[in-house]
């Protein structure tokens, strides 16, 4: 058996847990264990990590005359000369470019690299 401290602690717990899911129950809950206060004034968990919602790499498609040949995660920002060496580093991509001439060379920062080949 636990004590009645243990015991309230986990029934708030629980108020706590339903509240985004059941709010008026979860309020509810809340008031019937002696709490005077709404259970959303402050918040119990929702501390945000901001430094872990900044992405340090993203995924570009790879398109060899408009057909999706590969993707690549490169670092964010990055330029196209620094792209350009993972892209011809593929082997999905030096299939469809090999003996073959590149016409052009369309780079858009962080979503896509198309090569035009003839």
């Amino acid at each position: 058996a636990c004590s009645k401290e243990i015991q309230l602690y986990a029934l708030q717990r629980l108020a706590i847990m339903i509240s985004p899911l059941a709010p008026h129950l979860g309020e509810e809950c809340w008031n019937l264990l002696g709490n005077t206060s709404s259970i959303f004034e402050k918040p119990f968990w929702y501390e945000v990590d901001k430094s872990a919602l900044i992405e340090d790499t993203v995924s570009i498609a790879v398109q060899v005359n408009g057909k999706l040949r590969a993707t690549i995660d490169v670092p964010m920002n990055s330029e196209q000369e620094a792209v350009k060496e993972l892209v011809f580093s593929e082997e999905r991509v030096t299939k469809h470019t090999a003996d073959k001439i590149i016409v052009k060379e369309i780079y858009v920062k962080n979503k896509i690299y198309n090569i035009v080949v003839k």
